[in-house]
């Protein structure tokens, strides 16, 4: 296991450049700038309020960079329209944002102080159809920004379990959108202890096994879609 840290001799744009290639992402030089921006800015943010545990700048981008380039990796192919729910900081949802500015994106999130970050780094990057929502969305508090046909993708990086997850989002999804809560091993647990709610709700499960760049940390991706008739 390898744990990335920035010094003199390794520099954020190095470590960005070098969890993309190790994903099989070639990051444009206007990502990458944006993506350091957004990395310091998040930092400098976390000395002031708690808007992530990691505090190493190293550890930061590698872990949360990583995990979103996972996820985008296996992404079903013709989405348009995300919903990120329990964004925190902006994870996956800004960052999906920055690689794939074409996508339409709304980030809810219950904390004040997480919100005013997300606003401020949208500005900042000069960010287009992507929403902040300051909520804790579900079934009678929809999403403000809800596309008329649902959301192409929901997502979730670890934000409660994959039950809560389902139940929140199911009612935002697209007839033929996709759920997907990246997790860790135990994963698995929560997998089997839902298995009957997710039947009952006519989805279908789908899980890729992966692993974090350099770190190689254990990954679960965990896709929920409705079945098919």
């Amino acid at each position: 296991m390898e744990i990335l840290q920035t010094n003199n001799s390794q520099k954020l744009d190095e470590i960005i450049s070098r969890i993309g290639l190790e994903t099989g992402y070639i990051l444009s030089p206007k990502v990458q700038q944006d993506l350091q921006l957004y990395f310091q800015e998040l930092q400098a943010w976390n000395k002031k309020i708690n808007l992530t545990g990691i505090k190493e700048l190293g550890t930061l981008v590698q872990k949360h960079l990583g995990d979103t380039l996972l996820l985008l990796e296996h992404m079903p192919k013709g989405v348009h329209t995300v919903l990120d729910i329990g964004t925190g900081a902006g994870i996956p949802g800004i960052l999906m944002k920055i690689i794939r500015p074409e996508l339409y994106m709304v980030l809810a999130e219950g904390v004040k102080k997480k919100c005013s970050f997300l606003k401020f780094i949208i500005a900042k990057l000069g960010l287009k159809d992507v929403f902040v929502e300051q909520r804790l969305i579900g079934p009678q508090t929809p999403p403000r920004h809800l596309p008329a046909l649902g959301f192409d993708l929901i997502v979730s990086q670890a934000t409660g379990s994959l039950k809560w997850f389902v139940e929140t989002a199911l009612g935002f999804l697209a007839p033929e959108g996709s759920m997907i809560m990246l997790k860790g091993p135990s994963g698995w647990e929560e997998i089997k202890s839902c298995q009957f709610f997710l039947q009952q709700a006519g989805l279908s499960i789908n899980t890729i096994e992966t692993s974090l760049p350099i770190a190689n940390h254990k990954r679960l991706l965990i896709e929920c879609k409705f079945s098919s008739l």
